[in-house]
C-alpha cells in the first residue's frame, strides 16, 4: 500500500474536501505500537540502531523465518499465555519487510524469489 494520496477519493470536511489518504493511523491500537516499540528498542540494544536496514538477501530471507518462528511460538501456547514479545516480533518482521519492499526492492525480490519461487 502506497502512502500517496488517492486522488479519485474525496473526503468532505464541513464545506471543504480533501483527497483521502490510504492510511488510518488513528485505528492502530496503542498496544500494538507499544509492542513494536519495545521490540525495536530490544533490537537497538542488542544489535545497534538501524542494523536491520543493512541486510543482504540472506538477511531478508531470515526476516521471513523470524516471523514464522514467532508465529509458531505464539500458536503453540495456550491462549491465556500469549506474549507481547511474539506479537512485537511479528510486527517488527512486517515492518522490516515493508521497508525492504519499498526501499530496497531488488534485495527484497531476490529473497522472495529464492524462498517462494525456487529461484537461486
Amino acid at each position: 500500500m502506497s502512502t500517496k494520496k488517492t486522488e479519485e477519493k474525496k473526503v468532505r470536511y464541513g464545506e471543504g474536501t480533501r483527497s483521502a489518504m490510504e492510511e488510518a493511523y488513528h485505528l492502530i491500537a496503542p498496544e500494538g505500537l507499544r509492542a513494536l516499540g519495545r521490540r525495536c528498542a530490544a533490537g537497538e540494544i542488542g544489535h545497534g540502531e538501524g542494523n536491520w536496514k543493512h541486510y543482504d538477501k540472506q538477511g531478508v530471507k531470515q526476516i521471513f523465518n523470524h516471523i514464522v518462528g514467532h508465529l509458531y511460538d505464539e500458536l503453540s501456547v495456550a491462549p491465556e499465555n500469549t506474549t507481547e514479545e511474539n506479537a512485537g516480533a511479528i510486527m517488527w518482521g512486517g515492518m522490516a519487510l515493508a521497508y525492504y519492499a519499498a526501499q530496497k526492492p531488488e534485495i527484497y525480490r531476490q529473497a522472495v524469489d529464492e524462498l517462494f519461487n525456487g529461484v537461486e
